[in-house]
Formats: structure tokens, C-alpha cells, sequence
């Protein structure tokens, strides 16, 4: 029926008009209670239950806390293993800069290698150019001098980008290595980049961040080509026993071109 509105009626109208046919819209806001009804939400009171009602209502009320202290102690579970153990791993996929240096720095010696330099903090001291970021080294008994000059040497350079890897982020390996070689009077040495490109990607949405042509050229090196979103699905397998620490430096040392791991 259509709402029609005292200011609708005329005075002739209102007398052909029944009670029943004349309807007046509620004000905003009233309460869509019908005319007589009364509230009784009040029966809801504990002042009005009965024992047996008034157990259930208690114990519902302990269940609750119970949930809510449950809740609490996981959610400070979480907190803890995020800030602890998941956030370093995280800013392998996120980090740039010295941030993901460090981030891969510590993933390396996650990984157990025996002895992994920051180059930055060991040439601290010194006024150069300092080209790689990370030596892994396969001893640690000796002086890191005396290792770099005897030992093989893995050279780690830490890059990232919007993009994926440049031809010049991947020729300085080479260029670096040769440099070292000539540095440091050792040929046992192999160059890895490790790289956060796509970085504002989701990471398993990620192209592979190097060309054909540069993996060929790594390979042709004897250089490695590893993404970060490689090296964290590494750890994360090893995390759920899929696979073992050794297992993936071993991979790490004997691949070329590009590095993908097995597990």
C-alpha cells in the first residue's frame, strides 16, 4: 500500500479517507516496535535465570577466556618466531643494500660454511675499492689471508633491482674474480652473484631473473647465478627435512651457470 502523508490529504479527502487507509511514515530513528509492545530483555538478567541456565551462561563465559588465553599465547608464539627466526630469511626477498647483504650473510652461515668473510667488515681498515661482498671459505684454521691466498675461495657479489640482472652485473663477476686471482695469486677461485631482482614482485610470481646468454657465459666461467628466492626455497627445505644443509652447499660449490637446487 502506498504511504500517503498527512500533508498529502486534503480536509475532503481526510473524510472519504477510513483509519485503516490513512498511514503516517515513522520519524527517523523510532524504534520499529509495534504500537503496545514491550521490552522484555530484561528476562535476560542473571537476576532472573534460573541455576541450571545460569551454569551454562558461566561456563560458556570460562570457555571463552579459556579461547582468548589460548589465542594470546599463540599469537606471542608467532611474534616470536617471526622476529626470531622468519623476518632474516623474509628480507631475502625484500631487502636491498647492505640490508640484503647482511640478510645473505647470515643465511649463508645458516647453512653451516665454515668460514664466510664480510669483505666490507675485513677491508674496514683498508682504503679500496671493495668489489664482492662475501669469501666462503673451506677452512678456518689459518688466517683469512693466508686462505685467500691457498684455498678455494668462493667470491659472493650481492645485487637486486626492479629488473633482472644486468649484463654488467654479471660481467663484473668475471672481471672481479680475474682480479682476485691476480690479487691474491690463486686460481682456485669461483664467483657467485646472488641476486634480489624482481624485488617488488611477489617472489614465486618472479621471472628468472638472468638471460640465456649470461647464464652461458657464467657457465662458460665456471661462475654461479643464484636468485634469493632460490637460496630461501633451499632453506625453507631444509627447515621441513626435505632436505640437509650439507646438501645444499654441496650444490652451491659444484654448480655453474645458473643454480637451482635439488631436494
Amino acid at each position: 500500500m502506498a504511504i500517503i502523508t498527512l500533508l498529502d490529504v486534503t480536509e475532503n479527502d481526510s473524510q472519504k479517507l477510513s483509519a485503516e487507509e490513512l498511514q503516517v511514515e515513522p520519524a527517523p530513528g523510532a524504534s520499529p516496535q509495534l504500537a503496545g509492545e514491550v521490552d522484555m530483555n530484561w528476562l535476560e538478567s542473571p537476576d532472573y535465570m534460573f541455576p541450571g541456565l545460569l551454569e551454562v551462561y558461566k561456563e560458556i563465559d570460562a570457555e571463552k577466556e579459556k579461547h582468548s588465553q589460548a589465542l594470546a599465547r599463540l599469537e606471542g608464539r608467532i611474534n616470536e618466531i617471526k622476529s626470531s627466526e622468519q623476518a632474516q630469511f623474509n628480507k631475502l626477498l625484500t631487502a636491498e643494500g647492505r640490508d640484503l647483504q647482511e640478510a645473505v650473510l647470515k643465511a649463508l652461515k645458516y647453512l653451516n660454511w665454515l668460514n664466510v668473510v664480510d669483505v666490507d667488515e675485513y677491508w674496514k681498515r683498508v682504503f679500496r675499492v671493495k668489489e664482492e661482498d662475501i669469501w666462503l671459505l673451506e677452512e678456518d684454521e689459518k688466517s683469512v689471508e693466508q686462505l685467500i691466498q691457498d684455498s678455494p675461495v668462493t667470491m659472493v657479489t650481492i645485487k637486486s633491482g626492479p629488473e633482472g640482472a644486468s649484463d654488467d652485473d654479471c660481467l663484473n663477476l668475471q672481471r672481479h674474480k680475474g682480479r682476485r686471482m691476480q690479487e691474491f695469486n690463486n686460481t682456485k677461485l669461483k664467483a657467485v652473484l646472488i641476486g634480489n631482482y624482481f624485488h617488488q614482485v611477489e617472489a614465486k610470481l618472479r621471472e628468472v631473473p638472468f638471460s640465456e646468454s649470461q647464464i652461458g657465459e657464467a657457465e662458460k666461467d665456471g661462475n654461479g647465478l643464484l636468485a634469493t628466492y632460490e637460496l630461501f626455497k633451499a632453506i625453507k627445505a631444509e627447515k621441513e627435512k626435505r632436505t640437509t644443509k650439507e646438501a645444499i652447499r654441496e650444490q652451491f660449490k659444484s654448480k655453474v651457470g645458473l643454480i637451482t637446487f635439488e631436494y
